[in-house]
């Protein structure tokens, strides 16, 4: 069959079939988020085999998307406690993540030049973890390692989701300036106000974060394993970081002012506690600390809409992807002391995953947008060339257009829609704990408190079921 070259592009009826055909393992054929149902259905009935089952096959055969199914693979064995295996995975995860950012430096300044990605729907195309995802990964890999007991180990990933952060904000600025470059070499036209309309509810979910790349809850955790080294000054940096995106949370309010008052900052506990209205409370002789890190349900997975786009005066539709809401109710958890039944409190929320990912799909479409406009351009171009030299292969190209035309909902869905904290000093003993949210109660969870230590309990809780996990340093 002859080959016709259209722009840089190879366009022929084995082409489209071969491309087709090798996809199986993809989520071109089914979508992603029909891919991974089961898995989050499996984790809320607590059937954790079942769903690694689903994911190992995947995660083990490379392809487009293997840092995501090992993502959620990993994440999935941290809901079973197999720690080690998580641990395993997310460091396969965390090279993938360092060879894409350095192939995605280059890469910024070639957006329209590869012919294959504008000839091919983005599922084909490998998937790179947005920023709040791959901080994630090294949040949840420092855990993997506090909750395996191994302090040197979480420092290490402490480090890395600093240095990640930093990464992520100038790869952000990178990424605008390289749209708007592309851009002014298009003709093309967005309809602002129907995009506005059509994505009013994850606008408006994107406005509870300055951006996707900063994660205060990666912060607190970072600031907490400084603070266990007896790194202060750094535990302090971190909290402060934390503090800055999330001003209004009271428990990082106490660990800025703890870390002040154990590196003998006087001036500044002071000013801390005039600017937060809070008297500071030394820890009194005898009580250990109580940290509770609660994730709570899962994250929203992306849909598809038809959005209009104007290309050389002509009205088309592409298919776009969205978080279209509605979004789920945050909603504190109460820690209810069962020998006495007192409240113990209640936790606050400190990152909302749900906007970060609304974030960053928001800060993501302009390129999405270009990228499926371009697309089309070449693919009609294309379609009519080859047709003109053969109906037969004409008809197979525009099959092949239709069956790859889908919006890219892939995304890491076995996070948590949001994370929560709570810190308090109490005395030493041994206490039996009763956790209750809006979605749930747990039984009785048991937690040792031990004189000038620390204690983490972590509490993951989708639907009714809680996983939970306590380890005293």
């Amino acid at each position: 069959m002859k080959k016709i070259w259209i722009g840089g592009v190879i366009a022929t009826a084995t082409l489209s079939i071969g491309i087709v055909s090798g996809c199986s393992n993809s989520s071109l054929v089914i979508p992603y988020t029909s891919q991974l149902s089961d898995v989050r259905t499996d984790i809320t009935k607590n059937n954790i085999s079942s769903a690694e089952k689903v994911l190992q096959n995947p995660a083990s055969k490379g392809g487009a998307q293997q840092n995501l199914y090992l993502s959620e693979l990993a994440r999935t064995q941290q809901f079973g406690y197999q720690y080690s295996d998580s641990m395993q995975n997310y460091a396969l995860v965390e090279q993938i993540i360092y060879n894409q950012n350095m192939a995605a430096q280059v890469q910024l300044s070639q957006v329209t030049n590869s012919a294959l990605s504008l000839f091919t729907n983005d599922n084909i195309q490998n998937y790179q973890l947005p920023g709040y995802e791959q901080i994630l990964v090294y949040n949840y890999q420092a855990l993997n390692y506090l909750f395996s007991n191994n302090l040197s180990g979480a420092l290490v990933e402490a480090r890395r989701a600093d240095d990640a952060q930093e990464f992520q904000a100038q790869m952000n600025a990178k990424q605008h300036q390289a749209y708007e470059q592309a851009k002014q070499q298009q003709n093309f036209n967005i309809q602002a106000d129907d995009y506005k309309k059509r994505y009013a509810s994850m606008i408006e979910a994107a406005k509870e974060v300055p951006n996707s790349y900063q994660n205060p809850y990666t912060f607190y955790v970072t600031g907490m394993i400084f603070e266990l080294q007896g790194d202060y000054t750094d535990a302090l940096i971190d909290y402060k970081s934390a503090l800055a995106i999330d001003p209004s949370n009271t428990y990082i309010q106490q660990k800025v002012m703890d870390m002040q008052y154990k590196n003998g900052s006087t001036s500044a506990l002071n000013a801390s506690q005039k600017a937060f209205g809070l008297t500071y409370q030394v820890q009194v002789s005898g009580s250990g600390q109580l940290v509770v890190l609660y994730e709570q349900n899962f994250v929203p997975m992306k849909t598809s809409i038809n959005l209009p786009i104007v290309v050389n005066n002509v009205l088309h539709n592409i298919s776009l992807p969205i978080y279209a809401g509605p979004f789920p109710p945050i909603t504190p958890l109460t820690l209810t002391n069962n020998t006495t039944g007192q409240s113990m409190g209640q936790t606050q929320t400190i990152v909302s995953v749900q906007a970060l990912a609304a974030k960053a799909l928001d800060e993501q479409m302009p390129m999405i947008m270009l990228r499926s406009v371009l697309r089309f351009i070449t693919q009609q171009a294309t379609t009519q060339a080859v047709n003109n030299q053969s109906p037969l292969a004409g008809l197979a190209l525009n099959i092949f257009n239709v069956v790859t035309s889908d919006a890219d909902l892939r995304s890491w869905v076995t996070l948590p829609n949001n994370a929560q904290i709570s810190n308090q000093y109490m005395s030493s003993g041994n206490y039996m704990y009763q956790l209750s949210s809006s979605y749930g109660i747990s039984g009785n969870i048991p937690v040792n408190i031990v004189a000038g230590h620390t204690t983490i309990l972590w509490v993951m809780q989708v639907g009714g079921q809680f996983y939970t996990r306590a380890i005293t340093y």
